[in-house]
């Protein structure tokens, strides 16, 4: 499931382009015309050519997409692998709209010959704006991301939106690509995407790690003309939007407990394992097992599995350094060994505490809601 755009419904049109040259290599902007009458004049006039591999294009001019070019034939041109909806065409020109508004000197479709990318458009010449609508490759992410960062300009990665999203405290799946689009202020990383159709911004934040390509966090919109840039960066959740995170982490706490009540090859399963070692009835887990943390993506495991883990090594008198080294609690990336010791040992400091007062949940929710606090 995509939150950004729904590729099974876009009707695309083969390599569309906002930007073009005419005869005399001189460059034609379509979103500075806007009149029908004046492009079918234009198109009647003039020929067009691509202005990055200047083999002919087609000016289109209809009754429902936006007027654009497209080459006439298959070709080589880099403009030609990024085909392109009438979502993303309509979602660039109201952002360019957006920056011109506020004076701001943007590009649209600049070309970077230095890195051979081609930006949706590009704002002060120093920030790189990418409206992305469908899925790509994880690594084309991180190889444009690279390549901008070479130059000194900054990329944001904003989502394109067919329809609004229900703005509440939500589970929300992410694709593996998408978690590459992430903005990175302070830790907490949060997606912004944006709904051409209703001009307005929408945030994914304060996004806590279930399993998969689950999470729980908040979706919440902001209308354009309320919007600043550089963006607004999302505030952390109140204390009742916290309760109902936790409330619906619960939900899938139990979920995940049920589905390893009736896991095969039970001598091998770790949460079998760990809870005959720490004679756990894992019917009945204590409540200082199995809670949300920012940053627990690190490890591709449900919260309950690498929390019983940790305490079953902390028992054993076994560091978190140890135990990651063993092999049994994984790392989605091994180069944030650091970080994952430093969550390990965060959590076992509540655990700790939780456990010399049990079914004590006002103090749970305190102590989780001043651990997320700190750490956003």
């Amino acid at each position: 499931m995509l939150i950004f755009g729904n590729i099974l419904t876009i009707e695309w049109e083969v390599f569309s382009i906002l930007i073009a040259s005419l005869a005399d290599r001189s460059i034609i902007n379509l979103s500075h015309i806007h009149q029908k009458e004046s492009l079918l004049a234009l198109r009647e006039k003039e020929r067009f050519y691509c202005s990055r591999c200047h083999t002919p294009v087609v000016l289109k001019v209809g009754d429902i997409k936006i007027p654009h070019f497209a080459h006439k034939t298959l070709s080589g041109c880099d403009y030609s692998h990024e085909p392109e909806s009438s979502l993303h065409l309509h979602g660039k020109l109201s952002l360019l709209q957006f920056f011109q508004n506020r004076q701001l000197q943007c590009e649209l479709e600049k070309f970077l010959p230095a890195i051979r990318q081609r930006a949706d458009l590009l704002v002060e010449g120093r920030t790189a704006i990418e409206f992305q609508c469908s899925t790509i490759p994880q690594k084309d992410v991180v190889h444009r991301t690279e390549g901008y960062m070479q130059l000194g300009i900054e990329p944001i990665w904003i989502g394109g939106l067919d329809d609004p999203p229900n703005e509440s405290i939500q589970i929300i799946r992410l694709k593996t690509y998408e978690t590459e689009l992430f903005q990175h202020k302070g830790q907490n990383p949060y997606l912004l995407a944006f709904c051409p159709s209703e001009n307005r911004f929408y945030y994914y934040s304060n996004l806590f790690y279930v399993s998969g390509s689950r999470r729980i966090g908040k979706v919440k919109s902001l209308d354009a003309s309320r919007q600043s840039f550089p963006f607004a960066v999302p505030k952390r959740l109140s204390k009742e939007e916290f309760a109902q995170v936790c409330g619906l982490f619960s939900k899938t706490r139990q979920q995940f407990i049920q589905s390893q009540l009736f896991a095969k090859n039970r001598m091998q399963n770790l949460f079998w394992r760990a809870c005959y070692t720490l004679q756990l009835d894992m019917k009945k887990l204590p409540i200082s097992i199995g809670h949300p943390f920012i940053g627990a993506e690190i490890f591709p495991q449900h919260a309950v599995l690498w929390q019983l883990l940790a305490v079953e090594a902390f028992n054993g008198q076994i560091s978190m350094a140890k135990l990651i080294e063993s092999g049994k609690l994984v790392l989605a990336d091994p180069g944030h060994f650091e970080k994952a010791v430093a969550l390990l040992e965060q959590y076992l400091e509540l655990f700790v505490i939780l456990a010399s007062q049990p079914d004590n949940f006002t103090m749970m929710y305190e102590l989780l809601y001043d651990y997320y606090c700190n750490s956003v």
